[in-house]
C-alpha cells in the first residue's frame, strides 16, 4: 500500500494474520470494555468471528479477491450474529464490490475499498462521526488512506495512527447509538468498544503487512 501493489495472496495473508492476532491478544480487552457500557458480548463476537475467518482463510484459494472479502464478512457474521457482525459483514461486502476481477491492488484501490466499506456502515447504522461508534475510528482511517493515496504516501502508518486517534477521541463522548446509549454519562470516560475493535484490527493488518509484532 505505498511502495508496491499487493497481490491477492498478500491480502489474504494480512487478513489471516490479523484474525489470529485478534483472537490471541485482544478478546479480553474488548470484552472488558464492552462490559463497562454494554453486555460484554463483543468479546465473544471477536473471538468467534475471527476464528471463523481464520478457518476460512486456511482453506480458501487466493484467486478471487472480491469473493475472498465478501466471504470473510459472511463467515464472521454467521459465527456469532450481532450488531457489530452485521456492520463487519456489510463493510467487507461493500469493499468486495470495488475489487472485482482485480489480481492486485494499490493505494487507490485500498482507498476505494475503505470508502465503500465506510459508506455501507453509515447507511446501515445511520450514525455519524461523534456518535461514539466504530465510525469514529473508521472515518479518520478512510480519510488518511485516501489522502495518502493521492499523495503517493505509504499509507501503513497513516492508517493505524488515524484509527488510533479516532478511537481515543471517543473518550469524552457520550454514546448516542445502540445499547450503550442507555448508559448515558457513564459512557463518557470509556473508549468505544466498536471503535477499539476497528483500530485493533486495522493495526494488526498493518503489523502483518510490515512484519511487526506489537
Amino acid at each position: 500500500m505505498g511502495e508496491k501493489d499487493m497481490t491477492i495472496s498478500d491480502v489474504k495473508a494480512a487478513l489471516r494474520g490479523a484474525a489470529v492476532a485478534m483472537q490471541a491478544k485482544h478478546v479480553k480487552e474488548v470484552r472488558d470494555l464492552d462490559a463497562e457500557i454494554g453486555d460484554g458480548d463483543l468479546g465473544i463476537t471477536v473471538q468467534k468471528g475471527f476464528k471463523a475467518v481464520e478457518g476460512f482463510l486456511d482453506t480458501a484459494e487466493a484467486s478471487d479477491l472480491s469473493f475472498l472479502l465478501r466471504q470473510i464478512g459472511v463467515e464472521f457474521s454467521e459465527a456469532n450474529p450481532s450488531t457489530f457482525s452485521a456492520f463487519f459483514a456489510t463493510a467487507f461486502r461493500k469493499a468486495a464490490v470495488t475489487v472485482k476481477e482485480k489480481e492486485s491492488i494499490g493505494a487507490e484501490d485500498v482507498c476505494a475499498m475503505f470508502e465503500a466499506a465506510m459508506n455501507g456502515v453509515v447507511k446501515l447504522g445511520k450514525a455519524q462521526a461523534g456518535d461514539k461508534t466504530l465510525l469514529d475510528a473508521l472515518i479518520p482511517a478512510v480519510e488518511a488512506v485516501c489522502s495518502g493515496a493521492k499523495n503517493n504516501d505509504d499509507v501503513h502508518a497513516l492508517l493505524s495512527d488515524a484509527a488510533e486517534a479516532g478511537m481515543k477521541s471517543t473518550v469524552g463522548m457520550i454514546s448516542k447509538m445502540g445499547r450503550a446509549r442507555s448508559f448515558g454519562e457513564r459512557t463518557r470516560d470509556v473508549r468505544d468498544p466498536g471503535a477499539t475493535v476497528v483500530y485493533l484490527f486495522l493495526r494488526e493488518i498493518v503489523n502483518t503487512l510490515t512484519g511487526q509484532q506489537v
